[in-house]
């Protein structure tokens, strides 16, 4: 009974270190949410944010900008356009390789026939500077 408690202990901790191993591969995230007055003008990419200089130059707030510590966090932004009225949710954001990442958006399509714009907007860990993000999109028409 000991020996098999035993085996047991050691494949939990197996696998809990394991998966702790992977998740250098897999940047968890905090969603962020901007205002309704808050926008920027680039398409189709993603915009790396690592300063409040940045962030000034790249988002149009006209009463005040979101407060992020850049020291440790970077903002990921994204947006682009929809045949139809859209809703976009970030599914995740993932380190290929050294300073390569892949932000993957799912944009769900609703009925309504009326072009609209969808956007996502998170924060991360610091990325350092000549760091790439990716942007997949998903399309699922609802």
């Amino acid at each position: 009974m000991k020996t098999k408690f035993l085996k047991f202990v050691t494949i939990l901790f197996v696998l809990v270190v394991g998966f702790s191993a992977c998740k250098d591969t897999f940047l968890f995230t905090e969603y962020f949410t901007f205002e309704i007055d808050c926008d920027w003008s680039v398409y189709n990419k993603v915009i790396i944010i690592n300063s409040d200089e940045e962030l000034k130059q790249y988002i149009e707030c006209p009463s005040s900008y979101p407060t992020i510590d850049f020291s440790t966090q970077t903002l990921l932004l994204a947006k682009s356009t929809a045949p139809n009225s859209a809703h976009a949710t970030v599914k995740s954001f993932q380190q290929t390789s050294k300073n390569k990442y892949m932000l993957y958006v799912e944009v769900t399509l609703e009925d309504a026939t009326a072009l609209d714009i969808w956007r996502v907007a998170l924060i991360t860990k610091k990325l350092s500077k000549g760091s790439n993000v990716g942007l997949s999109v998903e399309i699922i028409q609802n």
